[in-house]
């Protein structure tokens, strides 16, 4: 019994001394291994304990030694393994793997290496890294702004005035889509009112082109007795064109009002009109030839009182010299009993122009101004005496189709010197 107890005990004891002496060993060699200790002060190190790993861009080269408690920061000592050479401008910081994760001090390469790297031993001072608290924290200041956001945003919108101001712009929106509306067919049921009168101005129109084409054919048998290389062949070149023109504008303005033509004997004279305006066009083309190169834009204006009752028809035609940018101007405004003459020259600047001359049979200046493709405003400044002062905007609801606006004397007019109707460009 007792040879049995001895046994046990000599084995238990021999254990004991084997453990003893690895111990010894692993403890010697790493007390030999060869690596160097660094010191890092942080301000905090939440989480970080004795043994957390110490990694270099991510890859382990030590161990967390010791911590050591100061009043203003926190000493930590960390064991760099044998053979790692860290910068001298490498950042210390402390990381995690994941929010909750465990930490270690992240080392960090320097963008820009000196050749110089830390001795052992050497102090150095670290950044703390983010970790949940300071997560939460930024995350109540961006909860607290977004509040303020909120609260600012309640006050406008939340303001009666505001609500209302709102409201009654929307309002205004759907009643201004409901004006256009409804001044569309005004215009349209006004077209069919006025039937009579659309006859009755092409009926003049046709007289216009019949007295033309036969000015014209009479101009053509004399110019088989003229020197077209003189001064007489150079004077009825002019006139040609100019009577090629305006028969060609005659042509398409008829050629619209066709359109909305619906009186039988309407129909006949355009069609009658269409015919002779053609026909001055040819024998303008056959003396003139391919003319000059200036361009002609005209137009005809229907507008209407906006107090009801009266009718206002222009009719002009803009001659343009595009490369130098000025142009003159040569219409009737109000044609009928009271009838006024147009006749100016102007500059063109960027969409700006300006013009001088008869304006509404009265000297006057001209200002007008195109805000975009679309729209154009303008103004004319006539009858000095009076001093009256015409402003007026188009806004172009289809190629060549504008609706139209204008005051006839803003300065001392009413409601009734105020129009609105549409304008056509040929």
């Amino acid at each position: 019994m007792k040879a049995s107890e001895a046994k046990v005990g000599a084995l238990t004891l021999g254990g004991a001394v084997i453990l003893a002496g690895m111990i010894s060993f692993l403890g010697a060699f790493k007390l030999f291994d060869g690596g160097y200790d660094l010191h890092v002060s942080y301000p905090s190190v939440n989480g970080l304990q004795v043994g957390s790993a110490v990694r270099y861009a991510g890859v382990p080269i030590g161990t967390v030694k010791s911590a050591r408690v100061e009043p203003d920061q926190v000493i930590i000592t960390m064991h760099v393994n044998k053979g790692v050479q860290i910068p001298q401008e490498a950042e210390f910081s402390i990381g995690s793997d994941g929010v909750m994760g465990e930490k270690f001090v992240d080392v960090r390469p320097p963008k820009k290496y000196s050749g110089v790297y830390l001795r052992p031993d050497s102090t150095l001072t670290g950044q703390p890294g983010g970790d949940i608290n300071d997560f939460m924290a930024s995350s109540g200041k961006v909860l607290e702004k977004l509040e303020g956001i909120a609260d600012a945003l309640n006050n406008v919108f939340g303001d009666k005035e505001v609500q209302k101001s709102m409201r009654d712009g929307f309002i205004n929106a759907r009643d201004i889509s409901n004006n256009l509306n409804t001044f569309t067919k005004i215009m349209a049921d006004s077209a069919k009112e006025n039937q009579a009168e659309i006859h009755n101005m092409v009926s003049q129109f046709n007289q216009m082109s019949i007295r033309m084409n036969k000015t014209m054919a009479h101009v053509e048998s004399l110019m088989a007795d003229v020197d077209a290389n003189g001064e007489t062949g150079r004077n009825v070149a002019v006139m040609a064109q100019n009577l090629a023109i305006t028969s060609k504008n005659i042509e398409q303005i008829s050629g619209t009002l066709a359109e909305v033509a619906t009186d039988p004997q309407t129909k006949e004279d355009l069609k009658a009109t269409i015919h002779n305006a053609r026909g001055v066009t040819e024998r303008a083309n056959k003396i003139l030839g391919m003319g000059d190169g200036m361009k002609v834009k005209t137009h005809a204006d229907i507008l209407h009182n906006v107090k009801g009752g009266s009718w206002r028809s222009n009719f002009g035609m803009q001659f343009d010299k595009s490369k130098k940018g000025t142009y003159g101007y040569l219409g009737a405004s109000s044609i009928g009993d009271d009838t006024k003459l147009d006749l100016y020259f102007g500059k063109k600047f960027r969409g700006v122009d300006i013009s001088t001359g008869a304006m509404q049979g009265k000297f006057g200046i001209g200002l007008g101004y195109g805000i975009n493709d679309r729209f154009r405003i303008y103004s004319q400044l006539y009858d000095f005496s009076d001093s009256k002062l015409r402003l007026g905007g188009e806004y172009m609801i289809k190629d060549d189709i504008f609706l139209v606006g204008e005051s006839l004397d803003l300065l001392h007019g009413n409601k009734q010197d105020v129009y609105l109707g549409i304008r056509a460009y040929f």
